[in-house]
């Protein structure tokens, strides 16, 4: 009902396209027309009524009409009246697509056209590739019949029309729905028991019944919840986001109108005019392989920009991911690699050399310069969200027994905020349990006595650390300025760290191994030290600068199929199953674990995919889940 409500919205005015791009002074031409659902709309030139199209449900309809030259048309609908924006024109050629399937089209050229006999040149371009071309002519009767053979592929599709002077005539997009798609055979029962595993087994054939192998993303959701179809090729389709989103909304009803639906396209991606010209635009935006993140450094104190020989180092917390770039003229770029999971902090550092500048500059990350609008808009419905109701349903069930289920969930082994860090890097080489040491005034005596490996020593108001490393050929001492964690959260800042109070310390851990460190590149090269305290929140204070929000993909967390919780606790999922990952192997067969849950009634199985040979995967397959004492 939303879905619908949104395109109704969107078509209030009458929009009129002609098939092939062009309204030509004599020839039979296919008109489609987008307006509000189900409206009656007229066309009339000066004198009459010369065409009258009823919309159907989707705002949409068609019609054939043959303009003159030098006439005014206009539309009507309602009390709604506005003049027709297709000129008509005294030459040209006229397209009607007949068959997409076997690429069969139909072309007229006005009388006394300048076309007739002249050479012309008709391409089929699919995906950025040229499918096939063809020269020919047309003779006197002014008619000619175009056809390319079988298309592979439901993808989209492009005629192009050229004359001798590489002008373009005419253009057609098209959607061939050609036999021979994957065959996906699904096996579960009809119905399944709460609380029980349950087998899905996946066989893939081609139309020979020989095996299939591809990649698909596997959901196993509930049908009142997620009513919605899946487009058979969106893999495709979502080349144009207007005809992806009819599907979406309208799902069947559209399917056999989509080629007449097209006509209302432009496939904008290609200049015709600047590439038979040899005239390309210049790339404003280069491509990559990776996208980046921009920003600048500017000092604190006057806003000066640093010198080029400044180094900026970035590395993610909970991902432990480093990155190192030089500063050209103030700015930087990152390379950023979103392959990491969930939202993380990352810290931004300063160096010159072994000069440590992160308390002296700022840090600007800047924002996208491409302005992108939203392209949606919805109205409200009197009508309950299905989701809604299942969500507030599903939290007065889990806070009635949160207390249960905690007094029987056991005790959880605690995770320590520098685990992440210490587990990357095979742990840590020497570590102090401050809480068996009597409480030292400041952290210069807890050093001084306790803390192997680490030497401090003060430059009249300036401390300074350094992390030594010894083994049978002897003792190295790496510069100054280590690396601290406090708490999960880093830091060069040797200041922030000898003013810590010892007593609120829980343990002190080095890591000074080379090999160790090596790893860690820039980061590491002069030591790291790991601080842990009893509250666990030394290290909050510390991202108020130099840190930044990131956030990147979500992870793939297959259902656990371990028996649900208690028998008496109420287990409820919106999702039996999610595996964006899936991949069926060359047998062409594949198996899947999932859990239902407490929630009963219908549910669904849905299966998105492509083959290893390019062809759209897709399924629904529905089944319940019924209540079994």
């Amino acid at each position: 009902d939303r879905a619908l409500a949104v395109q109704r919205k969107k078509y209030e005015s009458i929009s009129v396209s002609a098939e092939g791009g062009d309204w030509i002074d004599g020839v039979k031409s296919k008109l489609a027309l987008t307006g509000p659902a189900e409206a009656t709309v007229t066309i009339s030139d000066n004198q009459q009524t010369v065409a009258s199209v009823q919309l159907d449900s989707t705002g949409f309809g068609t019609c054939e009409l043959t303009p003159r030259a030098g006439i005014r048309y206009q539309v009507k609908s309602g009390s709604s009246i506005t003049s027709l924006n297709l000129p008509v024109k005294n030459d040209g050629i006229s397209v009607i697509l007949r068959d997409a399937n076997s690429g069969s089209f139909d072309l007229q050229l006005p009388i006394n056209s300048a076309h007739v006999t002249q050479s012309l040149l008709a391409l089929i371009v699919s995906q950025g590739k040229i499918l096939h071309q063809k020269i020919f002519t047309v003779d006197d009767s002014r008619k000619a019949n175009l056809q390319f053979g079988e298309f592979t592929t439901s993808a989209f599709h492009v005629l192009y029309i050229f004359n001798e002077k590489s002008e373009l005539l005419s253009e057609r997009i098209f959607l061939p729905m050609p036999s021979g798609q994957p065959k996906l055979d699904v096996q579960l029962p009809q119905s399944v028991n709460h609380r029980q595993t349950n087998t899905v087994t996946i066989a893939m054939k081609d139309e020979q019944g020989n095996a299939l192998h591809g990649n698909f993303t596997l959901s196993i959701i509930q049908s009142k919840l997620f009513p919605s179809n899946p487009v058979p090729n969106a893999f495709y389709l979502s080349d144009l986001p207007e005809v992806m989103y009819r599907l979406e909304a309208y799902g069947d009803p559209i399917k056999n109108s989509i080629n007449d639906f097209l006509i209302t396209q432009k496939w904008n991606r290609l200049n015709w005019k600047d590439i038979l010209q040899s005239n390309y635009p210049t790339v404003k935006y280069p491509f990559r392989t990776t996208l980046n993140m921009k920003g600048e450094i500017t000092a604190r104190k006057d806003g000066a920009v640093l010198p080029d020989s400044v180094q900026l180092v970035m590395y993610l917390l909970s991902n432990t991911q480093g990155y190192e770039t030089p500063v050209r003229k103030g700015k930087f770029e990152i390379p950023y690699l979103n392959d990491f999971w969930g939202n993380d902090r990352a810290f931004m550092g300063v160096g010159f050399g072994n000069q440590i500048l992160d308390s002296e500059f700022s840090i600007k990350i800047l924002n996208d310069s491409l302005a992108f609008q939203n392209p949606y808009r919805s109205n409200q419905l009197n009508a309950p969200s299905a989701y809604g109701l299942y969500a507030s349903t599903k939290r007065i069930i889990d806070q009635s027994y949160s207390a249960y289920e905690q007094r029987n969930s056991g005790k959880r082994s605690e995770v320590l905020p520098n685990d992440l860090f210490e587990e990357e890097y095979d742990g840590a080489d020497y570590s102090v349990n401050v809480a068996d040491y009597v409480v030292f005034p400041n952290m210069k005596d807890l050093i001084h006595e306790v803390i192997p490996f680490v030497k401090f020593r003060a430059k009249g108001n300036e401390p300074t650390l350094r992390v030594m490393f010894r083994n049978s050929n002897g003792t190295r001492i790496y510069d100054i300025n280590p690396v601290f964690i406090i708490d999960g959260v880093m830091t060069r800042s040797t200041p922030y760290f000898i003013n810590l109070n010892p007593a609120d310390i829980l343990t002190i851990k080095i890591i000074n191994n080379p090999n160790k460190l090596a790893r860690m590149g820039v980061f590491g090269k002069n030591g790291v030290i790991l601080v842990t305290s009893k509250k666990g929140n030394l290290g909050e204070p510390l991202l108020k600068e130099n840190y930044i929000d990131l956030v990147g993909l979500s992870e793939t967390v297959l259902p656990s199929t371990q028996k649900i919780r208690a028998a008496n606790i109420p287990t409820t999922a919106s999702t039996l199953y999610w595996n964006p990952e899936a991949k069926i192997g060359e047998s062409g067969k594949t198996e899947f674990t999932f859990n239902s849950t407490d929630d009963i009634g219908k549910m669904k199985i849905i299966i998105q995919g492509i083959t290893s040979s390019g062809k759209a995967i897709v399924l629904e397959k529905e089944f319940e889940v019924v209540y079994h004492p």
